[in-house]
């Protein structure tokens, strides 16, 4: 329940900060009317978003400019589920800054991403602090979910059965032996 709700404050705040900026300073009207702009404005401002994005993202490494669904679907297959806070950050603002900008793209790949990082870096919270109480409900609702559904995952999807298990093997050792959890 404390991850949904954390996930759910985070994509709000992202969905509010869309819909406040161009509701009340890009946009004559409410947040959906692109339409309303001239030609001249419904042409620069993607071009202008795109220049600074471009500018601001160049200046980051690679690894920090990862972002979407794929990159979630990665760090869930390749690195136990951790997302970087980081790329959290960069998914973000440059989601917000994309959309207002009047980049064709939905909110849905992004709210993918910081509804993944926010449960991903709230678990790794609450298991730096050792609160394992409240970390352990949501490893077995996670992997309890994915077992009750094996046989309607797709069969190159199956093998996060088998990541949530190890998920479970390490919080248990690191809850049971919390300064030999690496061994």
């Amino acid at each position: 329940m404390l991850a949904g709700a954390f996930t759910g404050i985070v994509i709000l705040i992202f969905r509010i900060a869309i819909d406040f900026i161009l509701g009340h300073w890009l946009l004559p009207g409410d947040s959906e009317s692109f339409e309303l702009l001239s030609h001249f404005e419904r042409l620069m401002l993607p071009m202008i978003g795109a220049a600074i994005l471009g500018l601001t993202l160049s200046r980051l490494s690679a690894k920090h400019r990862r972002v979407g669904v794929v990159h979630v679907m990665e760090r869930l297959s390749r690195h136990q589920g951790r997302l970087p806070g980081r790329n959290a950050l960069v998914q973000f603002f440059g989601g917000i800054f994309a959309l207002i900008s009047g980049f064709s793209g939905g909110r849905e790949g992004p709210a993918v991403h910081l509804g993944a990082a926010s449960s991903s870096l709230l678990g790794q919270a609450l298991l730096g602090l050792e609160q394992f109480d409240e970390a352990e409900p949501l490893l077995l609702a996670g992997h309890d979910g994915l077992s009750q559904r094996e046989k309607r995952i797709p069969a190159q999807y199956r093998h996060r059965i088998i990541v949530a298990t190890q998920r479970l093997v390490l919080f248990y050792q690191a809850r049971d032996a919390p300064g030999d959890a690496e061994q």
